[in-house]
């Protein structure tokens, strides 16, 4: 029996939760918008604004409506765009058409596209927001942040128009496109830290691998096995009697690591002592306290 090190193997954030730039390929129809998006939309644009300590200047966004673009008629995400952001990207690609961009100047994006491009059709000392001839308008926010629901990626970017989730990344695809057609993609695509795993994921589930899935109601299975994945579901989220037979299952014992939804990776340490102190000691209490305090604004 292996000794039950847990580990948070990762971390799931919702996209409901905050901002995340992830590498995925841009698709779409490169449609053009209407005139009214020749000025930044007021739907995708800043709605609490500010300067932070660090320089960064922080964009705050409405989140729904920039999301709402990516839904169907029945509020769920439209089932035809998931496979189209399926296949990795070596570069940072578009929180719903929000682009990730490196720390390019606000005179360096101007003399970049326009005149042949793009005309400047609004700026201050923030953004400034090029409509191109394509019939799109990119807003850029250099050296930002992007903020959502008070979380806070320290990254560049350029929202980009679109009424729907096609036309918003065939925008990004045709901005994408223009980048590179000036050789300037090194200067303004970041790089996916995470590409290679991804490449590897994707490759792997192309190839048809599939695991044997069981329902293994005394873990007979679980404990016989030398490589294997327990999932344990909630019948319903939060609930306390799933919480209880969980422990039961935790404790156990069997595991090599333990992957928890919802916690930080700084919570790590309160997490190993939860789990690895012994209860009623000092160590063990400090970490509950932490986690219940934790959990109690989840």
């Amino acid at each position: 029996m292996n000794s039950p090190k847990r580990r948070i193997a990762g971390t799931t954030i919702c996209v409901l939760s905050g901002p995340s730039f992830w590498g995925c390929t841009v698709s779409g129809d490169r449609t053009p918008v209407s005139d009214r998006d020749s000025e930044p939309s007021p739907a995708i644009e800043s709605i609490a604004e500010g300067v932070v300590a660090s320089g960064r200047f922080q964009h705050s966004i409405d989140m729904m409506p920039v999301i709402g673009r990516f839904l169907g008629p029945d509020g769920l995400m439209d089932p035809e765009f998931p496979p189209t952001v399926a296949t990795p990207s070596p570069y940072l690609t578009d929180f719903f058409g929000v682009q990730a961009i490196a720390d390019v100047s606000r005179d360096e994006i101007v003399a970049d596209f326009v005149p042949r491009f793009a005309e400047v059709t609004g700026q201050n000392e923030n953004w400034v927001a090029l409509t191109f001839k394509d019939g799109f308008t990119a807003t850029f926010h250099p050296v930002s942040s992007l903020v959502v629901l008070g979380f806070e990626a320290p990254i560049s970017h350029v929202v980009v128009s679109g009424d729907n989730w096609r036309q918003a990344r065939g925008n990004v695809k045709a901005l994408i496109g223009t980048i590179r057609e000036i050789g300037r993609e090194d200067a303004y695509l970041l790089d996916n830290p995470d590409y290679g795993l991804e490449l590897a994921t994707y490759e792997t589930m192309q190839a048809g691998i599939t695991a044997s899935l069981e329902i293994d109601p005394d873990l007979s299975g679980f404990r016989a096995s030398a490589d294997g994945l327990l999932l344990f579901p909630e019948a319903v989220h939060g609930i306390s009697t799933d919480a209880d037979e969980l422990m039961k299952v935790i404790d156990g014992g069997g595991f090599d690591w333990i992957g928890l939804e919802a916690l930080n990776l700084d919570q790590q340490e309160d997490l190993d002592a939860f789990n690895d102190a012994a209860a009623g000691t000092p160590e063990y209490e400090r970490a509950r306290a932490e986690l219940v305090e934790y959990f109690a604004d989840a």
